[in-house]
């Protein structure tokens, strides 16, 4: 055997014994996320959130009954049948300091999915929804805590046992415009003009906020035969880390709801 194999062998297991020994764990591979949509505002890229006081405004529980050819069971948000469904509002301000500037759909065919039952184009990423217990809630948090700049998406691959108490949503984002301006945090005080109107001319300027209300497809979480107590509802925007940002670490918010009996 050549002293090179050797030496290898011997920092192999060097490595290893270095492990066993400070307990460490294997880090997350290359991240699969990567940003589709550049920062292309010469004032610097979007910091994008969640507007946390948004989401209790019009939350409700109902059931609904779909079918097999309504839009959101083709599109995969619903399974058709008798559904008790959790609805809210999501609202995604841009912290700035440049605007998200996307553009028209028609000259970024990589950015969307075209053939749509509902007959407008859909971001292939944009809002995440998420239900935990408030014990897998503390466990996410831990995680996305040891590894701040991991996407969601690769936290969760690694971590199984957790992605397994999760309910998960996905909201279809079809037009990211200027919907609210936003005063809070960074933009207190701040004035901010609505620049993108339009969903032949998407965007979100600084200190305007993206609106969903409660009342479209796939603003909603499925919680059909779950138990009743508590339970934690998460947002978070550009979980895939679609668009490119200042910073991926503050793009969640989450509210406790309460779940009665006889969801079935």
């Amino acid at each position: 055997m050549s002293r090179n194999t050797l030496s290898r062998i011997s920092l192999l297991v060097l490595l290893a014994l270095c492990a066993a020994v400070t307990g460490s764990r294997p880090a997350l591979a290359q991240s699969s996320c990567a940003p589709f949509v550049p920062c292309t505002d010469k004032n610097g890229c979007p910091d994008l959130i969640v507007d946390a006081t948004q989401i209790p405004i019009d939350l409700s529980l109902k059931k609904e009954t779909w079918t097999s050819t309504d839009c959101a069971v083709v599109e995969g948000e619903v399974v058709a049948g008798d559904r008790w469904l959790l609805r809210f509002d999501s609202a995604t301000p841009n912290l700035g300091p440049g605007d998200l500037i996307i553009g028209n759909p028609l000259d970024h065919p990589d950015w969307f999915d075209f053939v749509t039952c509902h007959g407008h184009p859909h971001f292939k990423e944009y809002t995440d929804y998420r239900l935990w217990t408030p014990k897998a809630y503390a466990q996410w948090i831990a995680l996305r805590q040891a590894d701040p700049s991991a996407c969601a998406r690769d936290v969760l691959a690694a971590n199984p046992n957790v992605a397994r108490q999760l309910i998960t949503g996905k909201k279809q984002g079809f037009c990211v415009v200027d919907v609210l301006p936003y005063s809070l945090g960074a933009c207190a005080g701040v004035r901010s003009n609505a620049h993108f109107t339009s969903c032949d001319k998407m965007g979100l300027s600084v200190c305007q906020e993206d609106f969903y209300g409660f009342f479209f497809d796939g603003q909603w979480l499925d919680v059909t035969g779950l138990q009743a107590g508590d339970y934690v509802l998460e947002i978070e925007v550009n979980a895939e880390h679609f668009f490119q940002e200042t910073d991926y670490t503050n793009n969640s918010a989450s509210i406790t709801v309460t779940l009665p009996k006889g969801l079935h």
